[in-house]
């Protein structure tokens, strides 16, 4: 296998994530329905909506977006990887991690804002440890990124630092 389609695979595991986040979001409807929200089904929709687009294209071009984060190298029929190729799809498969989980707090952040609306700040409502868990999300979902789109250069340090048992 190459680097690129074990990030491909990698991808399709995601994509599984998102559709089952899809599915999260529509078991949602009746349980907004029965609350005093002006039209909570509409938020609800266009995200399980915007969930299920990204897994869908994400289960049919795998290995087209794995191309896009990883660059291509010559296909071989066999398993056999270097240090800095291994290390650069293990980065990669870390970040989008770090990106699934903080995507999921952040957007549910915000379909939350969508829901309650009104003229005042929803994040002003939000309690010390409710902000303090956003922040948090926010700073995953960037390390994530940066993780996918930098795969490289976090490879190349993870394989500089040697350890006690290699120089043995």
């Amino acid at each position: 296998m190459t680097p690129q389609q074990m990030l491909g695979v990698g991808l399709r595991i995601f994509a599984l994530w998102l559709g089952v986040t899809a599915v999260r979001y529509l078991a949602l409807l009746p349980v907004l329905k029965g609350m005093p929200l002006d039209n909570p089904s509409v938020e609800t929709w266009v995200v399980a909506a915007l969930y299920l687009a990204a897994a869908v294209l994400l289960w049919i071009f795998p290995l087209w977006t794995a191309h896009l984060l990883l660059p291509r190298t010559r296909f071989e029929n066999h398993v056999r990887l270097q240090p800095a190729e291994a290390a650069r799809v293990g980065c990669a498969l870390i970040g989008l991690w770090f990106f699934a989980q903080g995507l999921l707090n952040v957007v549910w952040f915000f379909f939350q804002a969508l829901l309650m609306g009104g003229s005042r700040s929803f994040f002003d409502g939000l309690a010390l440890e409710a902000k303090a868990d956003l922040l948090s999300s926010g700073v995953g979902l960037l390390l994530g990124i940066v993780l996918v789109a930098r795969s490289d250069r976090f490879a190349q340090w993870a394989i500089k630092s040697k350890s006690p048992q290699a120089d043995a």
